[in-house]
């Protein structure tokens, strides 16, 4: 294509869109707005996601301790756990009282370390952190041992009062291809 016959299909496109969006005014509108609206992350600053990240790490670090003495901290009362055998947990206290007794014994010593965490912002007040833990060997149920293991773990973390807890994680083990 010469040069002459390329800035004429430029002239002629941007006439043709001229005239669509003098015909269209609405659906211009909206095809604008929707096409800045993908494009934005709802004004976070990564001031917000370093906040959104410590709360993963503090859960992280509860898990490894199994006492989970920080989880007021970085929790809603109604955090809602759904663990890898798809066992879902309701409220802060019950969920306190399905992982305390586990990390405290049968996962006594396991821990998680963060492989790769991504957040991606829902709201201004609402994030998502899809975050790859790797996991230290362990053996559960007796007999069955578990290696190398990776775990995809999704957390919903919510700003209420200015600060980021978690209100609800949910923990799917990685099979390995």
């Amino acid at each position: 294509m010469c040069k002459a016959t390329a800035v004429n299909y430029v002239k002629n496109g941007a006439n043709v869109l001229k005239h669509f969006c003098k015909t269209n005014m609405k659906v211009c509108l909206l095809i604008f707005l929707a096409f800045i609206l993908s494009n934005t992350s709802f004004g976070q600053s990564s001031k917000d996601e370093q906040l959104v990240k410590n709360v993963v790490l503090a859960y992280q670090d509860d898990y490894n301790d199994g006492a989970f003495k920080n989880v007021e901290s970085y929790t809603t009362r109604n955090w809602e756990h759904i663990n890898p055998i798809g066992g879902i947990t309701k409220g802060r206290d019950e969920v306190m009282k399905e992982l305390r007794p586990l990390c405290q014994t049968i996962l006594k010593g396991v821990t998680l370390t963060v492989e790769s965490i991504t957040v991606r912002f829902l709201s201004p007040t609402v994030a998502m952190a899809n975050v790859v833990h790797k996991c230290s060997d362990y053996e559960f149920p007796a007999g069955v041992k578990h290696h190398n293991e990776r775990h995809m773990k999704t957390y919903i973390i919510v700003k209420k009062q200015n600060k980021w807890l978690l209100t609800l994680d949910q923990n799917t083990i990685i099979v390995a291809h």
